[in-house]
């Protein structure tokens, strides 16, 4: 069984990139013990048809765009990280006794042999410690398994290659967000990571990603194979909409939280086309939040006083107005963006907050 190698990057200069099939995050800078400097923080558009949930396409097409954005920035890093997700990484928490090291790694490997669905020589396969605990006077461990295609691994390898770029790392989004929250960097300032039940969302374009803490400490995540492409495919299927016309709509639309009579809309000027676009998104989100709401019945219902008390959610389809308040009154549960990350000081970026790289940042984290 792998394990993560460890590679000791306090004080270097990393570059880390979060593939997305419809944006790229590229972070530049340093991460101490406690704190980052970040020298640049860039998005730019992926290629359409180039990277499709989590898997490239079309690598050519890729790699010609990213080798000339990296050439005109002058980036050279001396190490690179890249981040992922993808709904063919399979994951899961298996607990075994505590023993030695070497036992443990035969036992998970048998474990991950008789309970993953997969061919062992085709995947690469690594764990990390959850946690820790005594039961029936046992003292057992926790474990995350995570088992990713080699043939998708090595695809992102090989395009980093292709870009002159040599990459060290290759991370989960879901396990970067873990890595950042328990290194100590809060989310706009809030102490109460530490204390409360937490829900951090990633609203991706292709897919969601749900990622539960629990006092400080990660439980799981779950991936929903729907992102706000699915508004965009119904803004363009039910009012012929261009790709960019849906894009665009989706984000200036106005606030998605509020109520409005046809009195209330006409006296605001919202017209027929408008109300329409703001029910074709508010069935997606509708959908997405049938979809989350069975993760968090998951969650509360693994053990006795399970609760969710609070929600932070990032990523592009965040950034609908209204959303935060959506989510907010349909579970009755504090919902705010992610703005802002403690400890991390930016020199350089295209975005006015953090949220789009949250990922990216996480990932810089090696522990």
């Amino acid at each position: 069984m792998k394990k993560p190698k460890e590679v000791k990057l306090q004080g270097k200069d990393i570059l880390s990139l979060d593939f997305g099939q419809h944006t790229t995050k590229f972070v530049l800078g340093k991460v101490s013990k406690s704190s980052m400097t970040i020298d640049r923080a860039l998005e730019i558009p992926t290629p359409f048809g180039s990277v499709e949930k989590g898997r490239i396409i079309d690598f050519e097409l890729l790699k010609n765009h990213f080798k000339e954005f990296i050439k005109n920035e002058k980036i050279k890093p001396a190490y690179v990280i890249c981040s992922v997700e993808n709904n063919e990484i399979i994951t899961r928490e298996i607990t075994l006794p505590t023993t030695n090291e070497d036992q443990m790694d035969k036992m998970l490997e048998f474990e991950v042999q008789q309970y993953m669905p997969i061919e062992m020589n085709d995947y690469i396969v690594q764990s990390k410690i959850i946690e820790t605990f005594e039961e029936d006077n046992v003292k057992k461990t926790r474990l995350l398994a995570a088992a990713m295609p080699k043939e998708m691994a090595r695809s992102y390898f090989d395009l980093l290659h292709g870009v002159d770029l040599n990459a060290h790392v290759l991370d989960l989004q879901s396990n970067s967000i873990d890595k950042l929250l328990q290194g100590g960097f809060l989310i706009n300032g809030d102490p109460d990571f530490n204390s409360k039940s937490v829900a951090v969302i990633d609203f991706g374009y292709s897919h969601i990603n749900v990622v539960m803490f629990d006092k400080g400490q990660y439980k799981f995540n779950r991936l929903i194979t729907q992102g706000s492409e699915a508004i965009d495919h119904n803004l363009i299927s039910f009012l012929d909409y261009t790709k960019r016309e849906a894009e665009e709509k989706k984000i200036t639309l106005v606030d998605i939280s509020e109520v409005y009579t046809q009195e209330e809309a006409h006296l605001l000027m919202l017209d027929e086309e408008t109300m329409r676009i703001r029910n074709i998104v508010k069935n997606v989100v509708d959908t997405w939040i049938n979809e989350i709401e069975r993760i968090f019945k998951f969650h509360t219902t693994r053990s006795t006083g399970n609760a969710i008390d609070k929600i932070y959610i990032y990523g592009g389809a965040s950034q609908m107005e209204g959303l935060d308040k959506y989510i907010q009154d349909s579970f009755n549960i504090p919902t705010t963006r992610i703005r802002q990350i403690t400890n991390v000081t930016v020199q350089n970026s295209t975005s006015k907050t953090m949220m789009p790289f949250v990922n990216a940042l996480g990932a810089m984290i090696r522990r």
